[in-house]
């Protein structure tokens, strides 16, 4: 399976609006359509959120995806949840990679959160 199955599995279960997948490196590996305007500088900050002081700063100030920003409800050492209104975000790390996905108003978080969470237990049950 490419990386970008793993998107496109993502937005055809109906719980995740957009979805990219970068390396620990902050190399893009696969995005939705919905995420093309994710910059670098976004991406170098979600990957900075799961180091201690880069979580401070995400909790203290919120992030950009996209060019909106969210602001963390709560997180730990592989998974910060986000908000943006009633639409919202969340951050998985696994051991080679971090999912972004993002779910809109009309989407159900704790569905859209099991869908994030599944692909992220599957890629670090399989070694990624």
């Amino acid at each position: 399976m490419s990386w970008q199955d793993y998107v496109d599995n993502l937005l055809a279960s109906g719980d995740v609006y957009g979805a990219v997948i970068v390396g620990l490196d902050g190399g893009l590996w696969a995005r939705s359509d919905s995420l093309l305007r994710i910059s670098q500088d976004e991406i170098n900050a979600v990957l900075k959120s799961f180091e201690p002081e880069g979580y401070q700063a995400i909790v203290a100030n919120g992030c950009f995806l996209a060019g909106e920003k969210y602001m963390a409800i709560s997180g730990n050492q592989r998974t910060v949840y986000l908000r943006r209104g009633s639409s919202g975000a969340a951050l998985a790390k696994t051991g080679s990679c971090v999912i972004i996905g993002v779910h809109s108003d009309a989407m159900v978080p704790g569905n859209f959160n099991s869908a994030i969470g599944r692909v992220a237990d599957f890629l670090i049950e399989s070694g990624c």
